[in-house]
């Protein structure tokens, strides 16, 4: 006469641990670890023909699990975005704006349709965040917040991060729709 659900209990969201930290952020070694297992948690989830649509900090949950530490949640705003055989479904034309502002793509903030690469940014923009300050406002002042997007210098934006996450933005900035 019951019904039972049997969940994983994960820890604390990324978002929550930093704000816990004495400095509000986390070391260039930590943030480095922190961004190679929440883009594996991506990948699983684009592996499942998924795009999630609202990477950020609060969305990723640690585990005591040492093969896959990072767990991606929240898939209230996902969608597939390919069929059964990976080839990406068309695009629509005005879908509207889609995530959290301070972590959105500015494919996002334009209304524009997302895809793989708008996770990827939105996951840059998540690691700048947990090392670093977001050098816009946020929700508070959303064109803004685009314009800033649109004009900052990589270099200015990963001052914190290893070298290479200039090469990975760069390359993600770079992509299509498609890709």
């Amino acid at each position: 006469d019951f019904r039972w659900l049997a969940m994983e209990l994960l820890g604390g969201a990324l978002s929550q641990i930093v704000r816990i930290l004495p400095s509000e952020r986390l070391s260039k070694h930590t943030a480095t670890y922190v961004a190679k297992w929440t883009l594996r948690a991506i990948q699983a989830c684009h592996q499942r023909n998924i795009i999630h649509r609202d990477i950020k900090p609060a969305n990723f949950l640690i585990r005591p699990n040492k093969d896959y530490p990072i767990v991606l949640i929240d898939f209230g705003l996902s969608r597939i975005y390919a069929d059964e055989s990976g080839t990406p479904l068309e695009p629509r034309e005005h879908p509207g704006f889609i995530g959290t502002c301070a972590f959105a793509s500015v494919h996002a903030q334009k209304g524009m349709e997302l895809s793989k690469r708008d996770d990827l940014i939105s996951w840059l923009y998540s690691i700048v965040y947990l090392i670093d300050y977001l050098p816009w406002p946020g929700r508070k002042n959303r064109a803004k917040t685009k314009e800033i997007k649109e004009h900052i210098l990589p270099a200015k934006l990963f001052r914190k991060l290893p070298k290479q996450f200039i090469d990975i933005y760069n390359n993600v900035m770079n992509l299509s729709f498609f890709d």
